[in-house]
């Protein structure tokens, strides 16, 4: 499945920081990554490139959680993370904070749909499967032959369609779906087309 991808939108304080102060070494470079919710949960990610074994990062994510270089399930919308960068120059401990922004999109869900099946018997693709489906617990579809005739409805269960129509096979041929993520809002529609083959 697709992933969209978005890199830092903005930032407080250093994304890349060097320190060129006499006696201090170049610091650890942090990036952010992060996935749109999709069908998936969004997530984001921070990498730590240049860090020393003996170094110390501690991360504070805006949404609670705590030293993890990862969070799943995150809302859309601006989020912040605070790093802190910890090394010693001999005894001496060293520390330098970085807060970063980032923002999560919401790319929106869409089911998938084949673009034939071919109810032949043969045990492949002998029935319509819509991936994605199970996001939309209030779907409603109808599918519609070249004619204009419904042949099919369904709503909030899905049923893998086997190509028939008042117990008789339908013929080889173009056919439409409507789809409605809601049954409750029928302005917001989709229409995806495909062929029935044998």
């Amino acid at each position: 499945m697709v992933k969209y991808y978005f890199y830092i939108v903005r930032s407080i304080g250093f994304i890349i920081c060097i320190l060129c102060s006499a006696g201090l070494k170049a610091q650890t470079r942090f990036q952010i990554t992060t996935f749109a919710k999709t069908c998936d949960p969004a997530a984001v990610y921070l990498s730590v490139q240049q860090r020393m074994p003996q170094d110390s990062i501690w991360v504070e994510w805006s949404t609670g959680e705590k030293n993890t270089f990862q969070v799943n399930g995150i809302k859309p919308g601006l989020h912040l993370v605070g790093i802190s960068h910890i090394w010693y120059a001999g005894t001496k401990r060293m520390v330098k904070d970085t807060i970063m922004v980032f923002e999560i999109k919401n790319a929106g869900c869409d089911i998938i749909v084949p673009s034939f099946f071919s109810p032949n018997g043969d045990g492949i693709n002998d029935v319509l499967e819509i991936q994605n489906i199970e996001y939309f617990p209030e779907f409603r579809m109808d599918v519609y032959n070249q004619n204009g005739n419904r042949v099919l409805h369904q709503e909030q269960n899905y049923v893998p369609w086997n190509g028939t129509w008042l117990d008789l096979d339908l013929p080889v041929g173009d056919y439409v779906m409507v789809f409605f993520k809601s049954k409750r809002n029928l302005n917001d529609a989709k229409s995806y087309a495909f062929k029935i083959l044998k």
